[in-house]
């Protein structure tokens, strides 16, 4: 039951347990205000009477301060019945559907609910998200508080990322949080809660930083690089007392440290005329301009330039080589391809499937991951109600 009411808006009383934390934006609310003196207020608060007779904002806290900034001196107002649950869904769901909402005060309003008794169904139904989505913001629980900045600041991992990081034990996350800023702390502060900023987001790799939390013990017997090089990339070597005897049973635990030692080592100990390799993201050596990778399966020829690399995923030494791309390289394929058997005697195939059984299942695999990933990248930037409307068509 709603009762329409005429009131004063100075008199209406703030929800304390309001979702919305974060200052608005000055510049939007005066916006809000002028065009409320202009064309007057289109839509009333909602709000409930509490037991003293006072009447206590549910949703509606930014018109209500638009209005009192526009001066007005009454306002029409939904006085509606109901309880601190129904109370707190339609506060969050006024954030939610109708306008930005962090994503951390998306997650609080949703503990605010459960807390009141709301199911997962009954608060999926009152903010038009899909199970998927809840179970996305529920990640945040999981997560080192300044990563939850970083997400709220739009600088934040992926979704696919803050599933590997909510993976990670919290206490791992803030070591390797505090490792990582440690020079970028003010002094005298703990670099444990120190937010990144968006000068910092711009150098700031959230593969990496999954890769260093899933890189606990790095063990010195596994790569070989000496001491010097270890010195001179800063690899402190802690000992593992419960190792087994007769082995190195040096290891550390800082990913970066260890990739910067792998790549001085491998620059250090290539052979004369091998070309070092800058790697991308999968651990591949990314070929300089005018050169490519030569494949696996192609023959070696006398031109190709051996080539080393590190692969960040394995921190292992990569070989391969590289052949130069223009005309006499072109002339040369052609040339070697018609010294192949199967142009000097050529025959007809014989007749088979296109792709076997094996095959089949392989590439559907390979689809449904890759629309499982579509979707997950979707689902950053996408309405969730069209994605559900999507899932059921």
């Amino acid at each position: 039951m709603t009762e329409l009411r005429r009131v004063d808006p100075r008199t209406l009383v703030p929800n304390p347990n309001n979702p919305r934390k974060t200052q608005p934006d000055a510049r939007a609310e005066h916006q809000l205000a002028l065009n409320i003196k202009t064309v007057g207020l289109i839509h009333a608060p909602c709000v409930r009477e509490l037991e003293d007779g006072r009447l206590m904002i549910v949703a509606g806290h930014r018109r209500v301060r638009a209005c009192i900034a526009a001066k007005l001196d009454e306002i029409d107002v939904h006085v509606r019945s109901g309880d601190e649950k129904s109370d707190t869904m339609a506060a969050v769901a006024e954030n939610v559907v109708r306008a930005d909402m962090a994503e951390s005060e998306q997650w609080r309003g949703v503990l605010d609910m459960r807390e009141k008794g709301a199911t997962d169904t009954e608060i999926c139904r009152a903010f038009m998200v899909t199970p998927a989505y809840l179970r996305g913001l529920m990640l945040l629980s999981q997560i080192h508080p300044p990563i939850i900045a970083a997400i709220d600041g739009g600088i934040g991992p992926s979704y696919t990322e803050r599933n590997a990081i909510a993976r990670t034990p919290l206490e791992r996350q803030r070591d390797v949080w505090a490792e990582i800023w440690a020079e970028s702390a003010d002094e005298g502060s703990d670099p444990t809660d120190y937010e990144m900023s968006r000068e910092d987001a711009a150098h700031f790799d959230w593969s990496d930083f999954v890769r260093y939390l899933d890189q606990v013990e790095l063990y010195a017997r596994d790569y070989e690089f000496d001491d010097e090089t270890a010195k001179e990339a800063g690899v402190v070597w802690e000992e593992d007392l419960f190792g087994q005897g007769g082995e190195d049973n040096r290891y550390c635990t800082q990913y970066a440290a260890m990739f910067k030692a792998q790549q001085i080592w491998a620059e250090k100990t290539r052979p004369e005329g091998t070309i070092y390799l800058q790697s991308n993201e999968y651990g591949e050596g990314i070929a300089p301009d005018g050169y490519r990778k030569v494949g696996s399966w192609e023959m070696e020829r006398d031109g190709d330039i051996p080539a080393i690399w590190v692969n960040p995923r394995t921190l292992q030494i990569q070989k391969g080589r590289l052949r130069e791309l223009g005309e006499q390289s072109t002339r040369r394929t052609e040339s070697d391809a018609l010294s192949l058997p199967s142009a000097q005697n050529p025959e007809k195939p014989k007749e088979r499937a296109d792709i076997s059984g094996t095959g089949l299942k392989i590439i559907g695999e390979v689809r449904t991951q890759a629309l499982r990933e579509a979707l997950a990248a979707a689902r950053e930037s996408a309405d969730p109600w069209d994605l559900t409307r999507i899932s059921h068509t």
